[in-house]
């Protein structure tokens, strides 16, 4: 009796981030699906997803946790198999050593399609063992600024900080998609300050994701992050003085885009349509009312106060929001063009200005070396 066969179509898809090039395909066979169990549940992006999306996600999740060469995966368009990727890649900042996969189908001619999922890995596991151990070392120390019964916001604050002063932006640095960037090589970029403000994030115990979009015309990434039960927008590459190349402001923390509304995140980004992002209209958590520092009346003296409490304490800047437009140009002439700064700034008469005329904030930054 003669054996038969059902004719098959063998299909290759290759999916990568950046530095992953195709890989030679090897074959692929009947394999059976293996139910794994859920790690994600809860976490952001992986909430969005449908039941067969899930299934796939968590067997994604498990192959590079586990540095597996292939896993069986249910069968997905191209489209939702990429989604589903990067979806694990946003909820999970750790995975740091997979760059891409390649997706190998079996199609056969009754219409049915057998996938594996291949993860393509930047480093081996000997090499993401060392990262890691570097990695742990360094988030350990950064951690350990946070004391005890710390709020969501001091703590968002503090490693907010700890970033900004530790990390420098650079397009040329390596791993700058990924968190080794930051804590290791302390250079990355946009992408990089993310994953690892929300992998510090995480560590703290508060919810964050990584979003997607555009600022200043080019592709950008920042944070969604949930505080005392409310959702804000983070910037921590803007809020970094390496990234407007301007040494004479290395002391300075741009505290612009620290929890700020959908609102105010829009007037200079813009958002990818990947996944649901909520509206955020929260004011609580943001850094200019939670320091006092948002003023809505024009008055030269409440204004003033603050800024003779910072020279006061010999702090390296001031920044100061207004709520209409009306109040921040009477500021930058009150204080700035008519001098009344020095009115209340008396240590020193030498500092440099940041403005942010989107967001309406005048910075006041005491000049290096005094």
């Amino acid at each position: 009796m003669k054996k038969l066969y059902r004719p098959v179509c063998i299909l290759l898809t290759v999916i990568t981030i950046a530095g992953c090039g195709p890989v030679k395909q090897t074959g692929s066979k009947s394999a059976v699906l293996v139910k794994i169990p859920a790690a994600s549940v809860g976490m952001y992006a992986y909430e969005q997803l449908n039941d067969k999306e899930k299934a796939v996600y968590n067997a994604m999740e498990y192959a590079m946790v586990n540095h597996q060469d292939k896993v069986p995966v249910e069968t997905l368009s191209d489209d939702d198999m990429n989604k589903v990727f990067f979806f694990v890649l946003k909820d999970h900042p750790e995975i740091f050593w997979c760059t891409g996969f390649v997706r190998h189908s079996l199609k056969f001619a009754d219409a049915t399609i057998e996938t594996e999922f291949e993860p393509q890995y930047n480093m081996t596991k000997e090499e993401r063992y060392e990262y890691k151990e570097k990695i742990d070392r360094e988030v350990e120390s950064w951690m350990a600024a946070i004391p005890s019964g710390a709020t969501d916001y001091r703590k968002a604050k503090i490693l907010f900080d700890t970033i900004v002063s530790k990390v420098d932006y650079d397009e040329n640095s390596d791993n700058n998609q990924n968190i080794v960037s930051v804590f290791v090589n302390h250079r990355s970029v946009c992408k990089g300050y993310a994953r690892a403000f929300q992998y510090l994030l995480m560590k703290a115990g508060i919810d964050s994701t990584v979003i997607n979009g555009s600022a200043d015309g080019a592709s950008h990434a920042w944070n969604l992050v949930k505080l005392d039960g409310e959702y804000y927008h983070f910037d921590v590459t803007w809020g970094d003085p390496s990234f407007t190349s301007n040494n004479n402001t290395d002391d300075f923390i741009n505290y612009a885009y620290f929890g700020v509304t959908t609102k105010e995140i829009l007037k200079t980004h813009t958002i990818d349509k990947e996944m649901d992002i909520p509206v955020c209209d929260a004011l609580k958590d943001n850094y200019f009312l939670r320091e006092k520092l948002y003023f809505r009346d024009e008055d030269p003296a409440t204004v003033g106060k603050a800024i003779q409490n910072a020279d006061a304490k010999h702090e390296k800047f001031v920044s100061l929001k207004f709520e209409t437009e009306e109040l921040y140009q009477w500021a930058m002439d009150y204080f700035i063009k008519k001098q009344h700064v020095f009115d209340f700034y008396s240590s020193s008469r030498h500092f440099f200005m940041y403005n942010n005329d989107e967001l309406l904030i005048l910075s006041i930054i005491r000049e290096k070396g005094e």
